[in-house]
Order: structure tokens, then C-alpha cells, then sequence
């Protein structure tokens, strides 16, 4: 027997015994490619690792393991055990950004608390790319000497490790499925041991043992079954990866017959995965006479599964007395119950009748029966009863109840989760005293002392031996697609002939009844499943209130499953066959890969996209537009600048854009030098649409026109215009490579010309020039990893203070990137400081987008760094002709909406008169400044002189409601314009309201729009909304609609003919109208979905814009209130601001609950609308 205190105890005394026996092989293709390592070796690599992690972390408790499956992650746990850190296995991240299943896993790591990360040299830098956003990790690969820190003289691994008792936590083993808050098992050494003393003693291992292994070695079986009960009782293990077996099972019986194993096993889908893929003339090559111990547990043991194998594989040497059924769950280790070894499996017959009514009544006649498998006995040191988990009184033989069991294998609990421990694991059988209980949730019975199990008292399911959690799943399915109603879904288990199976139905939402898709919405379910939890499933879509409820609404899984059985629901009909395309939509490699990347951004599945679906439908706002447009060019290798990424564009034509593009590129690449793919300046041919070619090549030296919103600020007269700039601060990874960020900033910088401005000043006034590329960037690094922590907060002070300096307005450059290094194996910060003339919100996203790709290129080699087209100094051109000619036949329309402003006091001058609020529709300076400049990278705190008040917002459902009727971007900003509007009329008793938009501008001008270029682009233009009470809300938003179609030219006129037309008659006209008092900004997903999952994610911004505040109070630019909508993580939220000078607190409050009132009038107009 197994008398020692701890594992590592007998770690080391193999080690000392039998140095060179092999200990572990693992076979790294499934087959013949095998590797090993001996007893000696793997106490040496162990306590090496040991000693390593207590250098780096001396006080760290917990460790991740992130290892593939194979020998290192064997060494690293031990490595943990003998260091006296707690060990918490995990399947490796999966390497799509943003997934699912990756959410699943930071939300491990973070429910764990772990300092340390333990992989290997291949999978570190997918696991730096899932952990960047966490803190205080610290990173290692323990199959990389180069990575781990030197050991200190004459250490040879293991002195100083702490010495572990039974009682220490040895392993924290979280359960597997779930997709909601984790659960970890905590395992203690004495829970370890006492686990496998039973498993060696039911299971009779000894030396002559031989084991072959396929199972995950992050669980029980695996782990604790597999690797450390052969590394405990001495024996030799050959492992395989699970994919291996999952690929071919063929391979787990070939090794058993080559190494000769008599001990192997798996969940029951395991036995039937081989008699479905194994071939029949396979079997004749198989001697699997050897095998005289094969296991059957994790999942349910049926008996017509243990029948077929030993029938089909009998004629390999099987013999069915091999058959050795057990049960166990991970809250008591792993084993408690086993049949005795050689019996094979106990098959018994009861009545179904009196099963359904908890009581087992053997029959001898094969009629109306249930036919089940013995677990057979509880193993040693384990107490076993079956107690009516109502009454918790202990239940007669052959009575149904819940399994509890005790003894030193149960668990301690739960990690962090007191009252699940607390209900899962310290109960009491009424009228007996001792030791806790623990409640497994599954349903048995005794019957001549052996353990039958017929059910679950949870709801959890068990499929492949693996249990999940029927909300993980209901939530995976109806946020797969919006035709889905909220809480409206229930799965469960159905039984099938290979086993239990996971049937899925979902209602849909009414609104959805007449133009359902039923196959794309099935696609959509099986796909978020499969993807997630890597399950098949049967889907049935149901009508509104199919599914059973309980009297408080709840879905009542198990009435519906009874529904499902007796066939009372009516399925909605979906066809077999995918959802049939027009011939010309056939699927080409061009459109699968351009759907895979636009499901990638959209973060949706790839079966939800439709090829007649217009780019437009999909919900694309600016910055999801231009994250798509780059990381499209990255992906076909081709210039995106001049895409016409209209809203009418359907995915079939942008599928047939791209595959022309890259036919072109192809064509010209085999005659031409390669060029970067992030360059504008690529000498390619352009895509397939009009391009304006007025203006000639653009070269330094050359003069640009100005933008409205340029020329408002150098004109204002404002002391420093160099203070006007945004910072963004960007985390670097772990092990950044320098040189390849230095050439990616480079890179990107050269591609935009709108960071090649220079502003200089002379007797005409205020120029604006092309540069020299030379002076684009200035790139520089502060190395803070050998200071004191006293000494990192000056340097880091430093790094602010280059930051707010150095940029130069006529010289340049007007960009600079400051990196401030902490050591290759911490993180660091890159800071980017932008002059707000040059740049916008969406200008900045993409800059920082495009150093994700540029840093990825230049990892594989050197980018180009060649100046890119002059698209801001084109559109410059263009944006000027279209002020002196086309704009000023607006004047008519702009007079038409502003009216005309009163006249100023006789006795005030013009700047008195800007500054002065004459009028109830004026507009005003002395208000002060906007709390974000326009299109600002980040709203920034509000000046003194202004006060914000936030909005609670909606409820989920109605958040989602308006999501749904509102999914474009420029659809909310109209019910946001509206609902201002009207709620200034509400309170004001005005009949109308003038209302300042500030909009992107990013425009055509006759060619297309320059959604991927850099520059100042926005414009401001004033909309006048009127006031018509009697409307329905939905009604008003879509007046709203109609009147904002009617603007001339996106708007872009307003400012050209009041700063930059040259005829001073129109100047003069628009000088003279009223200016609006309110302001609405709808910023978007701006502030929130272009910083996720990012090689240099965004962890903070701030704009030093007092020069452009005092500019906007010389110029009188500013608005009495202003609403900010964005979006943040799906929710819309909305904030008023306001000047204290023109409302007071309870007015700015009646105005934001005018505004609520409004929307929340909309969403409830929504809801109560019919099917």
C-alpha cells in the first residue's frame, strides 16, 4: 500500500530506487513517435523547476499549468508539488482572440488567483496573447532553459522548497464544461493519497502493471487515474494526446497491443467511438488479449455498449471479463465505487414501472424493463449511502435516493465559493454522527450491496464524460442569434442508442415569427456550441410559449423534457439542407475566408452571415468598418484605401471585389518588386471603381487647404496651439521585440500623410504644408528595469512629461511614441502623443489597429517603410473645390435651418458679441469648452466650468429591444437626436430645437470615402427638429429620420461656408445666423470594441486640449448643453453635460429625464408592438 504522506515523497524514493526505469512515454503522434522519461530524470527536471519557481515568485501559492499534453506537463506539476505550490491544471488558451472559449479561460485565471503561468516554449506566446490584460503574472516556459532565471551557485533544484504535509493543497481542479463562474475542486496532498491507495487497491496494481492512457491529463481521470497514480504505485505509462484518439481510435488499441498494457480505459463514448471508426480488417493485426482491466466511468455505464465491444473486439483477444465499471466524480478525487477485478460488468434487469416511482425491483423476464450496470462496491476508506436528499434520512435497499459519500478522499470544497462547499460537502444523515458528507447529485440505488445509478438529481449533463451546465447552454444558444428569445430555452439529456445526447429547444421572439430563417437559426445555435464546449447537439426551435414554466416563469427543464418525450410539441420545420444560395452566391475561398474574418470582428458565428446581406445590415458603425478594412488588407495582402465600403455593399460583391483585387495584385506582384501589404503607396492596381485623379501628386513644401475645424482654432488666437494633443497609452507584451516595434511605428506613421503636416504662420495667416516623411515620428525608449520602485515613478513621470512636450507645429513631428520598459518578462507601456490638427477618434484606432498588424509583419521580416498615397492632403484638395463651388448653393438651406441671429447691443463690439448670449436661441462662448474636443480618441474629464449628469439607462431586455429596432449606428444617433431634441421642446416650450451634430466627415467628394486614412475629418452642422407632441415616439424618430436624409451633403457645407469659402458675401450670411445652444456626439463603439484582444491593447488616454477650449471660447463655438451616447460592451449609455452659467442642476436633470422618458417610451412602443 501507498503509506506515505505525500506524492513528492514517493517521487523521490522511486528516484532513489529504480533511477533508470522509464516512468512516463508519451507518444507524440499517437503512434511511433514516442519519448520518455525515467524516474531520475524526472525528479531532476522537477526540482530544477522547483527551485526555478522560487526564484522567481518566492512567495507564490498557485500555479497555472498550460501545458499540451505530454511529459513537460507531467515534470511542471510535480515541479509544483515539490516547490509547495498549488498546481491548477488547464486545457492551453485557445489562439482566437475574443472567443468564447477564451473569455472562459480569463475567467479561470482570474477566479484563481494565480501569480505564476506554466507552459511551454510553443504554446508561450499564445498564452502572452491571452494574458496581456491580466496583472501580476508572471510567465514561464519550463521547456526553455534560456527563459528560466539562473539558479544561484551550487543549487542544484529543490533546497529551500517548503516541505508539504497531507494537509496542504496540493491541486485545485476545476470542473469541466461550464462556461459560467468556475468551480474548483480544492484537493489536498491527503486527499491525493487516500484516492489512490483506493484506486490501487480496487484496480490491484503492482509492478507488473501496464497502463495506456489517451484521457486529458487536466481532470480526474487523466490525471489523477492516469499520471499520477502510475508515477505513485510505479509503474510505467504510455500516454497520447486526446486528439489522437479522437482522430483515430484505432491508435489507442495499437498501443495497447504494442506496449503490452493491461490496464486502459475511458468513458463509455470511447468503446463506442471504436466500434464506429474502427474497421473490421483492422482487427485482424490486433492482439488484445493483454488487456485484462478495462475501466468505464465519467459518464454513465450501459450495457449494450459493454455487450457490442466485447462481441466485436472478442475476436481480437478481448476478453468481456476485463470489463471493469466504476464510478467516481472530482469532489472525491476520483474513485469511490469499483466491481471487483475479473468479475466484468454486473448486467441487471428492473421493473421500469416501479423505477419511475424510486423503487428497484429485479425481474427476470426481459418486458417493460430498465437494464443497468453495477458500479459494484464502495472502494476502501470510502462510506457510501443512498439518503432521500429531502428527509436526509438514509434510504432502505432498492430504494432510489441521492448518493452521498464520505471519508478522506472528499474534497475540502469549492475554491472561494464557501456556500457551495458549505451545501455540497459538510452535510448530516439524520440520526448519525462523524464525519460530512458529501452530496454527489446523482441518483442509486443498493441493490444486493452493489451501487446502480439511474439518474441525476442536478440538471447537470454528461456527455463524453464530461459534465455540463444546462444555463452555460441555454445562455451559448440564445445569444447565438437575434431571432432567439431571452430566457426562453431548455437543454437537457435524451437517451439514445450510442448514449446520452443534448437536445437544445429555444422559443423565438415573436417579432421573428414571419421572417424566420429556421435553418440559419439552428446553424447559428450549433455552431456557439460547439465552438465553446465542443458538443453536438439537436436543435428544436419552438413558437412563443411552447416550453413548460413553472408557476413563477421559470423554464422547468425537466416538465420540458417530459413534453419532448411524449411528443407534445409542434417544432418549427427547418430543412435539412443549408440555406440555398443563388448559383452566383456559390461558396468560393475567397468568401469563406472573408466571412471567417467579418465573423471574427462582428464576434458572431460564420453561419449567421448571408452573402445577399449588405454591409450595412451587419450594424458596422466607423470603427468596426475601418477594424474590418484593416484587418481584411492583412488578411488578402492588398490596399483597402480606396474601398468603396458603402452600406449597400453586399458581402457576395465585397467577396467579388477582393478575389478581383488579389487577382490584380497577383498579376502585378510577378513583374513588380513585393511591397508592403500596410503600405496605401503599394504600386497596385486600383479596385474597380471611379477614382477623382484631379489633383496631381502631392509632394513636401506644398500648401493644403485648411478644414473648418483647422482654421476655427489657429484662428482663434490662442497663446500655445501646440497644446492641443492626445495621449493614448498602449500595454506591451511580455518579450517585446524593440527593433520590430521601432520599424512597425515607422511603418504606420509613413503610411498616412496626415501625420506629415506642418502648420506654419506668415503675413497671410495660417498655412498648411506637407513635411518631409523624416519627421513623421520620433520614436523613444526609457529603460526602467534596474531602478527602484521610487526611482520607476520619476521615470514614469518622465514619460508624461515627453509626452505633453515636443510636438512642433511648423517642424514636426506631430506624432511621438515614447516606450517605457519594465524587463523582457514584464510588461511595459508605449505611449502616443498625437496634435489634435492631424487627428481624430476614429484617426487614432486606426493607427493603433495598424501597429498591431505592422508590429505581427515586422516580426516576420522588415516593413517596408515607403510614404503612403497623400489621401488627407487629396481629400483636403477636394474638400476646397467642393467649398468654392458646390457649398455655396447650400446657403439658402443653412439660412432656412439656423434662421437669422439677433443683433448685438449697439454698445458691444464683434468679440463682445461672440461672447454674449443675446438671445433664448443664440449661441454662446461664455459657457466654456466641450469636455471632448471634436472626435476626440477619449472623453476627457469635464472643465470646471461644466457638469455632466449620467443617465441609469435600460434594462437589459430593453437594451437589447432597441439594439434589435435600431441596429445601425446612424439609426440610434437619430433616436438620440430625437429624444434631445424633443426634450429641450418639452421643457423650453419652443416649437423646434436647433441642434450642433458632430459627424465623422469622412466623405466622398466624388471618390470614395477615406474611412481608413488619418486627419481632423470632422465637421460640425446644425439640424432643426420640431416639435410635434401629439407623434408617437417611434413616430418622431422616424420624422427624424426623414429630415436628416434631406441635409445637403452629409453636412460637410455648414463649416466650409463659414470658415473656408472665400466669397466674403457668403462668409458674411453665415456669420449672421443663430447658432445652435445644444450639441449631441454619438461616439459609438469608439471607447470600446477597438481596444479588445490586442497585441498592444489600450489601458488609458487623456486629452490636454486647454488651448482648444480657450480657442472655442474666443470663437464662440460653444453649446449650452451636450449629450454623449456610446456603446460600452453591447449597452448604449447616454451622459448629459451642461454649463452651470445657463442651466442649473434641477433643470439639467428635468432635461435628461425628458430624454429617458423618451427612450424608454421607444423600447416599451417596441415591445408592445405585434408579431
Amino acid at each position: 500500500m501507498l503509506n506515505a504522506e505525500t506524492l513528492v515523497n514517493l517521487l523521490r524514493l522511486h528516484a532513489l530506487q529504480r533511477p533508470q526505469q522509464t516512468a512516463l512515454t508519451f507518444l507524440r503522434d499517437g503512434e511511433g513517435d514516442a519519448v520518455s522519461l525515467t524516474y531520475a530524470e524526472l525528479d531532476l527536471r522537477a526540482r530544477a523547476i522547483a527551485s526555478h519557481l522560487r526564484l522567481a515568485r518566492p512567495n507564490a501559492q498557485r500555479a497555472l499549468l498550460l501545458h499540451p499534453p505530454g511529459l513537460e506537463f507531467a515534470a511542471a506539476l510535480c515541479g509544483c508539488f515539490y516547490a509547495g505550490i498549488t498546481a491548477v491544471p488547464s486545457y492551453p488558451p485557445s489562439s482566437k482572440l475574443g472567443s468564447r472559449t477564451g473569455d472562459r479561460f480569463l475567467r479561470l485565471v482570474a477566479d484563481a488567483q494565480v501569480e505564476l503561468v506554466l507552459t511551454d516554449s510553443a504554446n508561450l506566446g499564445r498564452v502572452m496573447l491571452q494574458t496581456q490584460k491580466l496583472s501580476n503574472l508572471h510567465l514561464l516556459a519550463t521547456d526553455a532553459p534560456q527563459d528560466l532565471p539562473p539558479l544561484p551557485p551550487g543549487e542544484d533544484g529543490g533546497e529551500g522548497c517548503p516541505l508539504r504535509t497531507g494537509a496542504d493543497l496540493a491541486l485545485i481542479q476545476y470542473t469541466s464544461g461550464s462556461t459560467g463562474s468556475p468551480k474548483g475542486v480544492m484537493l489536498s496532498h491527503a486527499n491525493l493519497m487516500a484516492n489512490l491507495r483506493t484506486i490501487q487497491y480496487s484496480f490491484k496494481l503492482g509492478p507488473d502493471t501496464r497502463v495506456v492512457s489517451w484521457l486529458p491529463p487536466y481532470h480526474d481521470m487523466g490525471l489523477i487515474g492516469g499520471i499520477l497514480s502510475a508515477l505513485a504505485c510505479g509503474y510505467p505509462l504510455v500516454m497520447m494526446a486526446p486528439q489522437h484518439f479522437l482522430q483515430k481510435p484505432l491508435r489507442w488499441l495499437q498501443a495497447i497491443d504494442h506496449y503490452r498494457a493491461n490496464t486502459s480505459g475511458g468513458p463509455g463514448f470511447a468503446f463506442d467511438l471504436c466500434m464506429s471508426q474502427i474497421p473490421q480488417q483492422a482487427l485482424d493485426s490486433l492482439d488484445l488479449s493483454c488487456w485484462t482491466l478495462a475501466f468505464c466511468g465519467a459518464e454513465p455505464v450501459r450495457a449494450a455498449t459493454l455487450q457490442r465491444f466485447g462481441q466485436r473486439f472478442g475476436t481480437a483477444g478481448f476478453h468481456a471479463s476485463a470489463f471493469f465499471p466504476c464510478y467516481g466524480l472530482a469532489e472525491a478525487t476520483l474513485m469511490a465505487t469499483a466491481v471487483r477485478r475479473g468479475e466484468g460488468a454486473h448486467v441487471v434487469a428492473f421493473d421500469s414501472a416501479t423505477l419511475t416511482v424510486g423503487q428497484a425491483l429485479r425481474v427476470a423476464v426481459a418486458h417493460n424493463t430498465t437494464t443497468l450496470v453495477s458500479c459494484g462496491h464502495a472502494g476502501t476508506q470510502v462510506g457510501l449511502r443512498i439518503v432521500n436528499p429531502h428527509t436526509q434520512r438514509v434510504c432502505p435497499a432498492g430504494t432510489v435516493g441521492e448518493i452521498w459519500l464520505s471519508g478522506p478522499s472528499m474534497a475540502a470544497g469549492y475554491w472561494q465559493q464557501s456556500e457551495a462547499s458549505e451545501a455540497t460537502f459538510h452535510n448530516t444523515i439524520d440520526g448519525e454522527n462523524g464525519a460530512p458528507w458529501l452530496r454527489t447529485g446523482d441518483l442509486g440505488f443498493l441493490h444486493n450491496d452493489e451501487l446502480f445509478i439511474n439518474g441525476r438529481l442536478k440538471d447537470i449533463i454528461i456527455i463524453r464524460g464530461r459534465k455540463h451546465h444546462p444555463p452555460d447552454i441555454e445562455e451559448l444558444a440564445t445569444s447565438s442569434h437575434p431571432a432567439l428569445a431571452l430566457n426562453a430555452c431548455a437543454a437537457f439529456a435524451v437517451d439514445t442508442d450510442t448514449g446520452e445526447a443534448l437536445l437544445i429547444a429555444a422559443e423565438i421572439r415573436r417579432e421573428a415569427r414571419h421572417a424566420l430563417d429556421a435553418a440559419r437559426v439552428v446553424r447559428a445555435i450549433k455552431t456557439a456550441v460547439s465552438e465553446t464546449m465542443a458538443l453536438s447537439a439537436d436543435v428544436l426551435l419552438l413558437m412563443p410559449g411552447a416550453l413548460a414554466r413553472t408557476t413563477s416563469g421559470k423554464i422547468s427543464r425537466s416538465a420540458c423534457r417530459e413534453q419532448h418525450l411524449q411528443g407534445l410539441w409542434t417544432p418549427i420545420p427547418v430543412t435539412d439542407q443549408p440555406h440555398p444560395l443563388p448559383a452566383q452566391h456559390a461558396a468560393s475561398a475567397t468568401q469563406a475566408k472573408l466571412f471567417h474574418h467579418i465573423a471574427n470582428v462582428l464576434r458572431v458565428p460564420v453561419d449567421s452571415l448571408d452573402p445577399a446581406s449588405s454591409l450595412g445590415a451587419l450594424g458596422l458603425d466607423s470603427l468596426k468598418h475601418v477594424e474590418l478594412a484593416l484587418t481584411l488588407e492583412q488578411a488578402f495582402q492588398v490596399s483597402l484605401a480606396q474601398a468603396p465600403f458603402l452600406p449597400e455593399l453586399t458581402l457576395d460583391e465585397l467577396a467579388a471585389l477582393l478575389q478581383a483585387r488579389t487577382t490584380d495584385k497577383e498579376t502585378h506582384d510577378a513583374s513588380s518588386p513585393q511591397s508592403s501589404p500596410l503600405s496605401i503607396g503599394e504600386d497596385v492596381h486600383p479596385l474597380p471603381i471611379e477614382i477623382d485623379a484631379r489633383h496631381p501628386a502631392l509632394q513636401p513644401g506644398q500648401c493644403v487647404p485648411l478644414t473648418p475645424l483647422q482654421h476655427a482654432y489657429l484662428y482663434a488666437g490662442v497663446a500655445q496651439p501646440e497644446n492641443f494633443v492626445q495621449i493614448v497609452y498602449l500595454r506591451t507584451p511580455r518579450g517585446l521585440d524593440c527593433s520590430a516595434l521601432a520599424h512597425a511605428l515607422h511603418a504606420v506613421a509613413a503610411r498616412f500623410d496626415a501625420l506629415r503636416m506642418r502648420f506654419v504662420q506668415d503675413t497671410s495667416g495660417w498655412l498648411q504644408v506637407i513635411g518631409e516623411l523624416e519627421t513623421s515620428l520620433q520614436f523613444e525608449r526609457i529603460d526602467a528595469s534596474r531602478l527602484m520602485p521610487e526611482q520607476v515613478r520619476a521615470r514614469r513621470a518622465d514619460m508624461v512629461n515627453q509626452m505633453r512636450s515636443g510636438i512642433d507645429l511648423a517642424n514636426g513631428p506631430l506624432v511621438r511614441a515614447v516606450l517605457f520598459e519594465r524587463g523582457a518578462h514584464e510588461t511595459g507601456v508605449l505611449g502616443l502623443a498625437f496634435h489634435h490638427l492631424v487627428i481624430d477618434a476614429l484617426s487614432v484606432s486606426i493607427f493603433v489597429t495598424a501597429l498591431q498588424y505592422a508590429y505581427a509583419q515586422a516580426l516576420m521580416g522588415e516593413p517596408d517603410v515607403a510614404p503612403g498615397e497623400p489621401v488627407f492632403g487629396r481629400w483636403l484638395l477636394s474638400m476646397d473645390a467642393y467649398a468654392q463651388t458646390t457649398a455655396p448653393r447650400e446657403l439658402d438651406y443653412w439660412c432656412q435651418v439656423c434662421g437669422q441671429a439677433p443683433s448685438p447691443p449697439p454698445d458691444t463690439d464683434a468679440t463682445t458679441a461672440a461672447a454674449t448670449d443675446t438671445t433664448d436661441n443664440g449661441a454662446d462662448a461664455g459657457a466654456g469648452a466641450t469636455a471632448s474636443p471634436p472626435g476626440a480618441a477619449g472623453q476627457t474629464a469635464a472643465p470646471p466650468r461644466w457638469r455632466r449628469q449620467v443617465s441609469p439607462g435600460l434594462s437589459p431586455t430593453a437594451n437589447q429591444q432597441l439594439l434589435l429596432r435600431y441596429p445601425a449606428p446612424l439609426q440610434r444617433h437619430d433616436l438620440f437626436l430625437t429624444a434631445l431634441a424633443q426634450a429641450w421642446c418639452a421643457l423650453s416650450g419652443d416649437d423646434h430645437a436647433l441642434v450642433l451634430l458632430e459627424r465623422h466627415g469622412r466623405i466622398s467628394f466624388g471618390q470614395p470615402a477615406p474611412m481608413l486614412a488619418m486627419g481632423w475629418f470632422v465637421c460640425h452642422y446644425p439640424v432643426r427638429i420640431p416639435h410635434q407632441p401629439g407623434m408617437s415616439a417611434i413616430e418622431q424618430v422616424n420624422r427624424t429620420q426623414r429630415l436628416m436624409a434631406e441635409v445637403p451633403g452629409d453636412g460637410v457645407g455648414y463649416g466650409l461656408l463659414l470658415k473656408t469659402c472665400r466669397d466674403e458675401a457668403v462668409q458674411q450670411a453665415m456669420r449672421a445666423l443663430r447658432r445652435p445652444r445644444l450639441k449631441l456626439i454619438y461616439r459609438g463603439s469608439i471607447d470600446d470594441g477597438f481596444r479588445a484582444d490586442a497585441t498592444f491593447p489600450v489601458i488609458g488616454s487623456e486629452s490636454l486640449a486647454q488651448a482648444y477650449y480657450d480657442a472655442q471660447e474666443r470663437s464662440g463655438d460653444n453649446c449650452h448643453a451636450e449629450l454623449y451616447v456610446s456603446m460600452i460592451r453591447g449597452t448604449v449609455s447616454w451622459t448629459l453635460q451642461y454649463a452651470p452659467k445657463f442651466f442649473d442642476e434641477i433643470r439639467a436633470q428635468a432635461l435628461l429625464n425628458e430624454i429617458d422618458k423618451l427612450i424608454s417610451a421607444v423600447t416599451t412602443q417596441l415591445d408592445a408592438a405585434p408579431g
